[in-house]
């Protein structure tokens, strides 16, 4: 017979798939000639931790709050230095 591998529940994979992109999302510094390719690294860097469906659609996000949560987690580190935008 061949061996059973054990894998952690997909909470699991997605918690430490969220540590490992974290430190590829960027700080945002309000540049908004940056804009497009600060946004496509970061939606590459939630995408690979699994966690776009939270960001592009809002009915997935609310019945998956813990991944809206880490999204808005990661948003927020990411842009606390910028200024708003005027």
């Amino acid at each position: 017979m061949g061996s059973v591998i054990s894998r952690p529940p997909n909470d699991a994979l997605k918690r430490s798939n969220v540590k490992l992109q974290a430190q590829h999302v960027s700080a945002f510094n309000r540049n908004a000639i940056k804009w497009r390719s600060w946004k496509k690294k970061t939606r590459a860097a939630i995408g690979t931790a699994g966690l776009l469906g939270a960001l592009d659609d809002q009915s997935y996000a609310s019945r998956n709050k813990s991944d809206n949560e880490i999204i808005f987690h990661l948003l927020q580190v990411a842009t606390s230095d910028a200024l708003a935008f005027g």
